[in-house]
């Protein structure tokens, strides 16, 4: 599945989409940037930023939002360069917000969606409870029929 870290702009909960023409830009500004393909193809555009002859990392951007997956620090470094001249954010897969590579918060757009994930888990935490119950149960119960059955032969 992997773990994704998303650029991306919001203002008070709102979407504010990154656009192509942002990336152009971007790209004539940021050492080692390209963009391939060159043309917008199925509405994903690909920011590959090299560093040197041997790291290259791909940035994707696909409804308004640049994201990666499985970063490593120092990709997580550039996206977060990348994300000040954006004026935007870097958000992980569990809603964190990074400030830097190790240094992350709930930022106040994303707090409602945390809170709908804490209820989401707690409610699938129930539910595993009470079905591992049930098994246990029923586990039990064929287990005192068996030996009641023992009993009367």
């Amino acid at each position: 599945m992997g773990y994704h870290i998303t650029i991306l702009r919001t203002e008070q909960g709102k979407n504010i989409p990154i656009r192509i023409d942002e990336i152009k830009k971007l790209k004539d500004s940021f050492p080692g940037a390209d963009i391939e393909p060159p043309s917008l193809k199925g509405g994903q555009l690909d920011l590959v930023i090299s560093r040197d002859s041997s790291h290259s990392y791909r940035f994707i951007l696909q409804h308004g939002r640049l994201w990666t997956k499985n970063p490593e620090d120092d990709e997580i470094e550039i996206m977060l360069e990348i994300a000040k001249q954006l004026n935007a954010r870097v958000l992980g897969d569990e809603l964190e917000t990074f400030r830097t590579v190790t240094d992350t918060y709930l930022h106040p757009d994303d707090i409602e969606e945390f809170n709908r994930h804490q209820a989401e888990s707690r409610h699938s935490i129930r539910h595993t409870r009470n079905v591992r119950w049930a098994i246990k149960f029923i586990a039990l119960l064929f287990l005192v029929i068996g030996l009641l059955i023992s009993c009367f032969r």
